[in-house]
């Protein structure tokens, strides 16, 4: 018997295949300021999204694949009464043609009678029926949905290593994940503790190494986009863009053309609309070095380290030395400076910085001694609620004051100052 688990509980692992797996409710009739929250948050390309953003034991999730009767079963008997959820299965690329998204084949189905049937011409995507354990093709945001299942699986192989930068590598299947998903997801990754970023290639030998991942039929997300202003292409880094290498004719600048693909069939890139059919996977990588600031000379590094204290982090910092520097806690004296430092990682995040009041209530200082003149308090911040003396920085560039021992901390950014 498997006991369905709490909203709080562990992810349920299946002894037969290894994998783990979880389902999330989510609330009906969510609104706010005229926004249908509702038609958002149930539909299914948001939580084939949002669901590889969930992270179990090191391993990726996804909405579940299901490819026997017996893990058919197990599913099932981690959903609540009579909810229903979504699962991996989805014909939107092409009517009939059924596809896991993960890349799994598609032989072991569990229709319900009549099913499918593509009710209107409009049902792509498939929910998983607790009182039955059958299937059903629905549109993509139906009302009646109260949830999806996580499935995590380990990796296959460890990201792959390149020895003319030092960097990792993991190419990532996962259909009709748009650009802005795919980039979010690469940013929240992490591989031995680094933070990972929707690939940036800057040279010839980086594009052959791209290109050596996948098989000649894969379109990967890369980490390039003009989406901020038409023709101006930057990396999801900062890094300079430099080099390219766009298949003949591109970029064609069609209508919202603005994220770019890689031709695995050519090595080429190719800019493309973000809502298609045809982009598959996306890169991820994996920067183990200190990202180099041209404005200022310095270095800096994003460390994951969940739940770390500020002093520990501290302390972590100044033990740290690249190239004969000693490094400290980030100090930002500039919004030039709390951009870069923002590009490091992920939009959910909550960093230690080198701030703090905790010898003197409202005199923030630097932990260098560096005088504090620039700041980008989040509204209503610094309100030392529950005596907050240490300042963390927040995926969307600003700060805000907090505790010691703050329980969603993620990490601390080192800075080195030649």
């Amino acid at each position: 018997m498997i006991t369905v688990p709490s909203a709080f509980a562990d992810p349920v692992y299946n002894p037969e295949n290894g994998h783990y797996y979880e389902y999330v409710a989510f609330t009906e009739g969510l609104s706010s300021g005229g926004t249908d929250w509702w038609s958002i948050y149930a539909s299914w390309l948001w939580h084939q999204s949002n669901s590889q953003k969930h992270w179990f034991d090191g391993n990726r999730g996804h909405l579940a694949t299901i490819t026997s009767a017996s893990e058919n079963a197990f599913v099932t008997a981690l959903l609540p009464h009579d909810s229903r959820a979504w699962i991996g299965l989805s014909d939107k690329n092409s009517e009939g043609e059924y596809y896991w998204t993960n890349g799994e084949p598609f032989e072991y189905s569990n229709w319900n009678p009549n099913q499918p049937d593509n009710y209107n011409n409009d049902e792509d995507y498939v929910e998983l029926l607790q009182y039955s354990g059958k299937w059903n093709d629905n549109t993509g945001n139906p009302t009646g949905i109260t949830g999806y299942v996580i499935e995590y699986t380990p990796r296959v192989s460890d990201p792959v290593y390149n020895p003319d930068n030092g960097h990792f590598y993991e190419l990532v299947y996962s259909s009709n994940t748009q650009w802005a998903g795919a980039r979010d997801i690469a940013a929240e990754s992490v591989y031995n503790g680094i933070y990972g970023h929707l690939v940036t290639i800057t040279s010839q030998s980086e594009n052959d190494f791209v290109a050596s991942l996948s098989d000649d039929d894969f379109r990967p997300w890369i980490g390039l986009t003009d989406s901020w202003t038409e023709g101006e292409y930057k990396w999801v880094t900062g890094e300079p863009f430099e080099y390219s290498n766009w298949s003949p004719g591109e970029p064609s600048a069609g209508t919202d053309e603005d994220d770019i693909e890689f031709f695995a069939s050519n090595d080429k890139w190719n800019d493309i609309y973000t809502f298609n059919d045809y982009t598959d996977s996306y890169v991820v990588e994996y920067n183990p070095y200190p990202r180099y600031n041209p404005d200022n000379g310095h270095y800096y590094q994003l460390v994951h380290a969940p739940d770390i204290s500020w002093t520990d982090a501290k302390a972590a910092a100044e033990n740290s030395v690249y190239n004969g520097i000693n490094g400290h806690l980030v100090t930002i004296t500039s919004k030039s400076e709390n951009d870069f430092v923002g590009f490091l990682g992920p939009y959910i995040a909550h960093n230690w910085i080198g701030l703090t009041d905790r010898n003197t209530e409202g005199e923030y200082k630097w932990v260098t001694g560096e005088p504090f003149t620039y700041s980008n308090w989040y509204s209503g911040q610094p309100d030392n609620s529950n005596n907050e003396d240490y300042v963390e920085f927040l995926g969307f560039n600003k700060w805000k004051d907090t505790t010691n021992n703050y329980d969603k901390i993620t990490g601390y950014v080192i800075e080195y100052s030649p």
